[in-house]
């Protein structure tokens, strides 16, 4: 049944009146512009209904004005600057910290993208708009899509948005951030944990079936406890000191008081690192040094990991690309038929999880090999902030 027909048989805003179908009768109805919502007034008199409306216009007006008032004393600037706008700022103001050495370029990336759902959907929102409410809608669209992981990272960097408009003027300071009271979204973790004996499967068929960077890689990613990108940083050239790194050039083969070390600055937190080259895995029966030595192949290259031969815009010994060394891995992975049942198969990052566990069982001080900052790490770092160089002691190695 079609609702009742509205006819506008007066001159007063907000009010309207319908005819009805029992009676004959009008009926009238007001329309809150602050809510959108029409009540029903109980009366059937038009100067009546007339003068409750005018009254209702007088109060919500003065409503209006007294919200606006308290949003100015207060420095509420959220409903005069949009989302977009706002993101537009808050990248600039992150570009303002790389220049300052605070973040890495990479982790402007990374925010940008992680924001583009916001800058497509909300873009020409007021900031007002972006209410805890709309957030968890937001973070619910990646969790039911199984990211939670993003959804974290997405909250994070909101935390830090609505940050950056507080700072700016632009959010009322006297406001809880709506991103931060938000609860972090839970993650299951749905990786395989990488165990010794598949890591020799894996590295076995990588051996008959891919070129030897891609097994090298493996091997001086468990040997070493370093992450992918610092994998791939490692050169083989030699330095007279490891304060001749820098970022460009992050690590090198120094010699002090007659011991030989890979010194490495890891690109994620910046820590220097000293690693012996007597390093050795028990588990596997070979040092850090015996791996270098097998990354000298005869082909011209300052990186332990090149390729051998041109491929694609690569010539040889060129440096292996991130995303090509876990392809690699994640294929080799897969070339082992191994059945992984409701887990993920364990990614190229496993690898150094599983160099803490091995080198856990030597009594190896995995916080100063791993460049982690926890307890004993931190207590380490406490003095210099970081900019020292750590030693892995030679009595916490096998050699």
């Amino acid at each position: 049944m079609a609702a009742p027909r509205k006819r506008k048989i007066t001159s007063v805003p907000n009010l309207y009146a319908e005819i009805d179908k029992v009676d004959g009768k009008y009926r009238f109805r007001y329309r809150n512009i602050m809510t959108r919502k029409l009540s029903r007034l109980k009366t059937r008199s038009l100067e009546e209904a007339e003068r409750k409306a005018q009254q209702l216009n007088a109060i919500i007006a003065q409503r209006i004005i007294d919200d606006e008032a308290r949003q100015i004393l207060a420095g509420d600037n959220s409903n005069s600057i949009t989302i977009g706008r706002m993101l537009k700022i808050y990248l600039e103001a992150l570009n303002k910290r790389v220049q300052a050495g605070e973040i890495k370029p990479s982790t402007v990336k990374d925010r940008e993208w992680k924001t583009a759902y916001l800058r497509d959907h909300y873009s020409k929102h007021r900031l007002s708009a972006l209410t805890t409410l709309e957030i968890n809608k937001i973070l619910k669209h990646y969790t039911d899509r199984g990211k939670s992981r993003m959804a974290q990272s997405v909250r994070s960097i909101l935390i830090d948005f609505f940050n950056e408009a507080i700072s700016a003027g632009h959010f009322p300071a006297d406001k809880p951030n709506p991103a931060q009271v938000i609860r972090t979204p839970r993650v299951k973790v749905k990786r395989a944990r990488l165990t010794l004996e598949v890591f020799m499967q894996v590295l076995d068929w990588a051996k008959q079936h891919q070129p030897a960077r891609a097994h090298r890689a493996m091997l001086l990613a468990l040997i070493s406890g370093q992450r992918r990108e610092d994998v791939a940083n490692i050169r083989l050239y030699r330095i007279n000191s490891p304060d001749a790194l820098n970022d460009k050039r992050p690590s090198g083969i120094v010699t002090i008081d007659d011991q030989d070390y890979l010194a490495l600055i890891q690109k994620k937190t910046g820590n220097k690192l000293l690693l012996p080259l007597a390093l050795r895995l028990n588990s596997i029966d070979m040092s850090l040094k015996e791996i270098l030595e097998q990354c000298r192949d005869g082909i011209s290259s300052e990186y332990a990991i090149h390729h051998n031969r041109i491929a694609g815009q690569a010539s040889p010994g060129a440096k292996v690309r991130l995303t090509t060394i876990s392809q690699e891995f994640a294929k080799a992975v897969r070339g082992t038929g191994i059945n992984w049942g409701k887990s993920d198969p364990p990614t190229f990052h496993e690898i150094r999880s599983l160099a803490e566990r091995e080198y856990s069982k030597q009594g190896v001080n995995t916080q100063y090999l791993l460049g982690h900052k926890h307890k004993r790490m931190t207590e380490v770092y406490h003095d210099a902030r970081g900019h020292d160089w750590v030693k892995l002691p030679l009595s916490d190695t096998t050699i």
